[in-house]
């Protein structure tokens, strides 16, 4: 049924659950490759590569694709982890151990009579790894005195090796008048290595149910959004382990520019191709149809321009298009008249911000030589410029390519 959700309207990132399937358009081909391939539920040792430009929806396309997957034949217990903006390998790989370790205890009431003492034993066990992996008693001291020490082994051994289980901590003993122990949190191997007994434990007792493991932008991990950081090779190198248990299947989105040359660290699954314009309108219409009650925004003009400018990134796109929105909220259908003054509108206030004193001037000389790509060495990260403005050329560090019709503003000189 339409209905306004200006909330949603226009938003650039993956829309909620309920949303995936309605406003999803396109890539009918890539899709399809996609269903038929997982349905089949063979698994690969490497890990499964979903890979294209940045904000070409890669996102979106995958969770739409795991949505349908529980209608197809097969079936995966699907894991769906964001690495984006994490900062660090580690909370990812605890996030995976947390959501296996759930799975285990919903496991845990299907497990026969006969094998329910070992199970339970097995559970009690991931129990307390699972309190030292979020952090939770790592350390306990008394008063410390001299004396003796001794180091001992700690862990599941002993209550789970009927599951081929091993802990790997190790309790440090001071003994004399008093005693300080201390437990040392796991390592990223033992976390590693965790994560395994747990995938072999629900293969004894869900073989039908191999686990899917999504990690969505495994090359965001880093806090301000630079693709490719040492965060995310150490990610990469974490999950290889993991994706050559026979009981996962591991599957990632990264950009073009961070797959291209890595065969040996990814599967070449899936490329998503920039999107024609005529998708990109579709898109549009989707969007006017479930979340604007059928209601006009854009002209077929402004509607022109904007994909125009958007150079085939869906979520470039639709970011133009919810900024265009706000700033012309309440006037009506926006015309092509009023993509223009929207963009000098962001160009002025774009002259505003101290960070325009340092690159303002090389995107100037550009468009005076008539030059489409411009050299800016400063960190654009955090800038409002960076996928509005100017687009990164994969590949090549402190090089962008200017927006068309951002760059045709420049040159008429009516944002200054």
């Amino acid at each position: 049924m339409a209905r306004k959700d200006l909330l949603n309207l226009f938003n650039a990132n993956p829309p909620p659950e309920e949303l995936l399937a309605p406003l999803f358009c396109g890539r009918e081909r890539e899709m399809s490759l996609c269903l038929d391939t997982l349905a089949s539920r063979s698994i690969s040792s490497e890990i499964l590569a979903v890979y294209g430009e940045t904000r070409s929806g890669k996102s979106h396309f995958v969770r739409v694709a795991l949505k349908q997957l529980p209608a197809r034949e097969g079936s995966w217990r699907i894991l769906t982890i964001n690495a984006n903006n994490r900062g660090a390998a580690r909370p990812v790989l605890q996030d995976v151990f947390d959501h296996l370790w759930r799975v285990l205890r919903e496991v845990q009431p299907k497990v026969p009579e006969a094998q329910r003492a070992g199970f339970d034993a097995f559970v009690a066990d991931q129990d307390l790894r699972q309190r030292w992996v979020a952090g939770e008693h790592v350390e306990t001291s008394v008063e410390v005195s001299a004396g003796r020490t001794e180091t001992v082994e700690l862990g599941a051994e002993a209550k789970a090796s009927v599951f081929g289980a091993k802990g790997s901590l190790r309790e440090e003993h001071r003994r004399g008048e008093s005693e300080r122990r201390v437990v040392r949190a796991p390592s990223d191997a033992d976390l590693v290595a965790w994560v395994r007994d747990l995938l072999s434990c629900l293969r004894d007792f869900e073989s039908e149910r191999p686990v899917l493991l999504f990690v969505d932008d495994l090359d965001l991990l880093h806090r301000r959004g630079v693709t490719g950081s040492a965060a995310s090779e150490q990610l990469v190198d974490l999950l290889k382990p993991v994706a050559e248990h026979p009981h996962v299947q591991v599957l990632v989105t990264i950009r073009a520019a961070y797959f291209n040359g890595r065969d040996k660290d990814f599967h070449d699954f899936i490329q998503l191709p920039l999107l024609d314009d005529d998708i990109l309108r579709q898109i549009y219409r989707r969007h006017i149809e479930v979340l604007h009650d059928g209601v006009e925004v854009l002209s077929e003009e402004a509607l022109e321009l904007l994909t125009q400018g958007a150079n085939g990134q869906v979520g470039m796109f639709l970011k133009m298009c919810r900024d265009l929105f706000r700033w012309g909220y309440q006037q009506g259908t926006l015309q092509e008249a009023d993509v223009t003054r929207f963009i000098d509108h962001q160009l002025r206030q774009l002259r505003l911000t101290p960070e325009a004193v340092s690159f303002m001037p090389a995107i100037e000389q550009a468009i005076r030589e008539g030059r489409l790509s411009v050299r800016i060495d400063d960190d654009l990260q955090e800038t409002p410029l960076l996928h509005s403005l100017l687009h990164p050329v994969p590949g090549q560090r402190g090089v962008y390519l200017l927006n068309g019709i951002w760059g045709r503003a420049l040159a008429r000189g009516e944002a200054t």
